[in-house]
């Protein structure tokens, strides 16, 4: 009888025993998994999409990434209209995020369970050459001379 008690706090010793390596082992992978590269590196001069839940898309430098508080700086999104009010299928402008009516700051905060997916976008894409004319555009446009008065 007097073995009961023995054996049950011997098996609750082993079961702690076993929880604590299972939680170093644990420890030990996750920061493995880190520094082989787990959360993946963005590119800063690149663009890249970012695609929500509720079928938005935005463009932009994707920063943050593995923070809790990820973001977008110099975003873009995409706006379609319709021609001539036809049924034929629209034309997609590309608008520059900031310039609303409300007038928020160039950057988009996340929120990282909204996110279903982002990818970085290629050099080439029409999307980013669209980018980079319209900032050509802005760039000209503020360069202009106001004529003598």
């Amino acid at each position: 009888m007097n073995d009961f008690p023995k054996k049950g706090a011997e098996k609750m010793i082993s079961a702690v025993i076993v929880l604590i390596v299972l939680v170093l082992l644990s420890a030990i992978a996750m920061s493995a998994w880190k520094r082989a590269g787990g959360i993946p590196q963005v590119n800063p001069d690149s663009y890249q999409a970012v695609i929500l839940n509720n079928n938005q898309q935005y463009f932009g430098h994707l920063m943050g990434l593995g923070s809790k508080q990820p973001y977008l700086t110099d975003v873009y999104y995409v706006q379609a209209n319709q021609r001539d009010g036809k049924q034929s299928s629209p034309e997609f402008t590309l608008i520059k995020f900031g310039n609303e009516i409300h007038g928020p700051e160039d950057v988009m905060y996340l929120n990282w369970e909204a996110v279903l997916y982002w990818e970085t976008l290629k050099q080439d894409s029409q999307v980013v050459q669209s980018i980079l004319k319209e900032k050509a555009q802005r760039l000209r446009q503020s360069n202009v001379v106001s004529p003598a008065k």
